[in-house]
């Protein structure tokens, strides 16, 4: 499952998975199947899952993935998951300077997996009191996608010299 569509093209790039679901949550969605509007009623009332939670579950996916990195509703429901590898992969700088507030919400453990651009970010998230299953530095997905389409492009560029360029993942 892709948690929301934002990016959601940028993870399809670069895994081409054979089977795939996009998780629309954006503007609230809901979806209307009885089971799931049962459970999340259910949910609701015994305080166990979110609505998103049921929709996730009853998908019984391998992976959770995001490209929306600093959605803490993705990150808390790891927790409630446990059973589902959730992974977020870093999409834009997270400085974490004092005028931001913290990038994901209030520090937590989270039993997600963070995918994120340097040791900068694995140090800072650690000062401000971020715990994750796992953080590993990747890089950029959308600079590691570009690399890719110049190697793989029919215009011969030779990508072995040195250069002063530097590429910055954006959102926009």
């Amino acid at each position: 499952i892709i948690w929301d569509e934002v990016g959601s093209q940028f993870i399809l790039a670069a895994l081409d998975p054979a089977s795939y679901q996009i998780l629309r949550v954006r503007h609230r969605t809901v979806y209307l199947h009885p089971l799931i509007v049962w459970e999340t009623l259910v949910s609701a009332l015994t305080k166990r899952n979110t609505h998103y939670g049921v929709v996730i579950k009853r998908c019984h996916p391998k992976t959770v993935v995001t490209f929306v990195d600093n959605n803490p509703r993705f990150h808390e429901l790891a927790n409630r998951l446990p059973d589902i590898r959730f992974v977020a992969i870093q999409n834009g700088e997270r400085n974490g300077s004092p005028d931001e507030g913290p990038p994901i919400g209030l520090p937590a453990t989270y039993d997600s997996e963070y995918l994120c651009f340097s040791q900068f970010e694995i140090d800072s998230y650690r000062a401000i009191g971020y715990k994750f299953k796992h953080i590993n530095v990747m890089g950029s997905l959308k600079n590691a996608l570009f690399v890719r389409h110049l190697h793989d492009s029919k215009r011969g560029i030779n990508m072995s010299g040195k250069g002063d360029i530097l590429l910055m993942s954006q959102y926009r």
